[in-house]
């Protein structure tokens, strides 16, 4: 006859297998898969500064993204033309490629934030954000890259129409997550200051390389 606390010891065996077991499968290969659903955005483009986290879930057959809240700060570019900027959407793309700019995914969703005033450092938040994307749009070698779409008027400009002083174009604003890169950083001259973060020579891959939703493949 087998004792209370042998019995005890008996059942409760098969609950501690089951709960060493679970703890190896999620501490396996994968382990890097759960931890990459999240970013920060943090670069300046130009005529902003961008902070932002953006967060990543997935569905059977989606990557889903969410930013909470995204923050755009104005900057004031030197030169003889002033800016009034008129943001209208927020461009999602994804390239097929990390070497190619080969594009198989592309969106613009509605975003309207406006910098009317041509000389005022100014401040704004929006959000939340959110999109997705179809997995089969991220293969192993993509990744994913976001940015803000507007219109400028250029007041005081020499390439301005005969008879205005005033030239209004399309622009675009790239956001940055700057640890997902590694190399170097390049400049841009006509850039707020000397050294901006615009670009980076290379970038990191997802520790799961078959993980679609890796938010390493956000650049």
């Amino acid at each position: 006859m087998l004792s209370r606390a042998q019995l005890g010891a008996l059942c409760l065996g098969p609950a501690v297998f089951a709960a060493v077991a679970g703890a190896q499968v999620f501490s396996g290969p994968h382990t890097g898969l759960r931890h990459e659903r999240s970013a920060d955005i943090q670069n300046t483009f130009l005529d902003f500064t961008f902070f932002g986290r953006i967060e990543v879930d997935d569905s059977p057959a989606e990557c889903l993204y969410r930013i909470p809240v995204l923050s755009v700060r104005r900057l004031i570019r030197p030169g003889s033309s002033t800016r009034e900027i008129y943001v209208d959407q927020f461009r999602v793309v994804a390239f097929a490629d990390r070497r190619r700019d080969v594009q198989s995914f592309l969106k613009l969703y509605p975003l309207i934030v406006s910098f009317p005033s041509p000389d005022a450092e100014v401040e704004k938040q929006v959000g939340p954000i959110e999109f997705s994307i179809s997995k089969l749009a991220l293969p192993r070698s993509s990744y994913v890259g976001l940015a803000l779409v507007g219109t400028e008027l250029l007041r005081h400009n020499p390439f301005a129409p005969p008879g205005t002083d005033v030239l209004e174009r399309r622009a675009m604003w790239p956001m940055v997550v700057p640890s997902n890169g590694v190399g170097h950083v390049t400049s841009i001259p006509d850039a707020p200051t000397s050294v901006v973060k615009a670009a980076i020579d290379d970038w990191k891959t997802p520790s799961d390389m078959d993980d679609a939703c890796s938010s390493v493949r956000i650049h």
